[in-house]
């Protein structure tokens, strides 16, 4: 996995769309890396 937890914070903080697929992403694997309250609003 080549998506880092500090990675995800940020693209979350920039609420950049890419960060989307990246929770979709990692959600996959690893939903343990990705925080409730740190989840996108649709």
């Amino acid at each position: 996995m080549s998506i880092s937890k500090q990675t995800l914070i940020e693209e979350h903080r920039h609420g950049r769309r890419e960060a989307h697929a990246a929770v979709a992403f990692a959600a996959t694997g690893e939903t343990h890396v990705v925080p409730v309250s740190a989840k996108p609003t649709f």
